[in-house]
């Protein structure tokens, strides 16, 4: 993991709930992620506490079985408490991309997310590169907040779930 212009750090698959993934690092920051998207943060200064969207699956996407149309997706935060803050999304999909972990070239889909509030300003472009086979997110870039760097996860070894 990378937030920011930051150091990258290790990250350890704490457990696995409902199909949401709880990693957590050294320094005690954590993220909830479900379906490759970090849905909920600990431990960093503006906390992403509660995220509403349409529930969708990258492999839903990759099968047609997705309106790839705008959508509305509300975020809620801790510090400031902000809750519900509406946005606006789009998803496309930008074709295969290879990509290397750990010297392990893996074939995956790129896809880029845009999330806009005008009233705020933000505007922000998240990316997944997603397995085609199975829909799994190995690598993404995501923006959780307007207060935020954006974070950059690659996961080394998919969990068994």
């Amino acid at each position: 993991v990378t937030i920011g212009k930051g150091p990258s750090g290790l990250m350890i698959l704490e457990s696995l709930n409902e199909g949401k993934l709880i990693w957590v690092s050294a320094d005690n920051v954590l993220f909830v992620v479900k379906e490759g998207r970090i849905i909920r943060t600990s431990g960093l200064s503006n906390n992403l506490i509660a995220y509403e969207s349409p529930f969708y699956t990258f492999r839903q996407i990759l099968e047609g079985n997705f309106n790839l149309d705008s959508f509305n997706v509300y975020y809620s935060y801790d510090k400031p408490q902000l809750y519900g803050l509406k946005t606006e999304v789009s998803i496309k999909e930008l074709g295969k991309q290879n990509i290397k972990i750990l010297g392990k070239d893996r074939e995956t889909i790129l896809f880029e997310e845009i999330v806009e509030n005008q009233y705020l300003g933000w505007k922000v472009k998240n990316r997944f590169w997603v397995d085609p086979q199975t829909g799994f997110v190995w690598r993404s870039i995501q923006n959780v907040s307007p207060k935020l760097p954006q974070i950059e996860m690659t996961i080394t070894k998919k969990p068994t779930i």
